[in-house]
């Protein structure tokens, strides 16, 4: 085996024996994507007093929970979602028209199923 194998193996065996080591950094190259500092994206969680930006509510941190919201077009960071708040925007194309519509549907079939 050679030692670049060894090596990877080591990292990936440390690395699910110590997952705390990691996560710190590995947040930090995520953020990095959106040119974002770790102080940046704590100063910006506390601004919005922990609650997503959308749906309000509390957002929670680790894999599947808070995301970065940006636009896509100019890679702008919008702000701190819960993952489906941000997973919805992005199923709609983060399109204003679309929400429209989608919420416009919500309310027809709520009024004419409570007919």
């Amino acid at each position: 085996m050679c030692e670049n194998q060894n090596a990877a193996d080591w990292r990936k065996r440390d690395r699910k024996a110590n997952p705390g080591k990691y996560r710190a950094r590995d947040k930090a190259q995520n953020l990095a994507l959106y040119g974002l500092s770790l102080e940046q994206y704590q100063a910006m969680w506390s601004r919005q007093n922990g609650m997503c930006l959308t749906c309000g509510e509390t957002l929670r941190s680790g894999i599947g929970g808070a995301a970065v919201d940006h636009d896509h077009l100019t890679g702008a960071v919008r702000g701190i979602l819960c993952a489906s708040c941000n997973r919805a925007l992005g199923y709609a194309r983060d399109s204003p028209a679309i929400l429209r519509r989608l919420a416009d549907y919500l309310e027809k079939c709520a009024t004419n199923t409570a007919a």
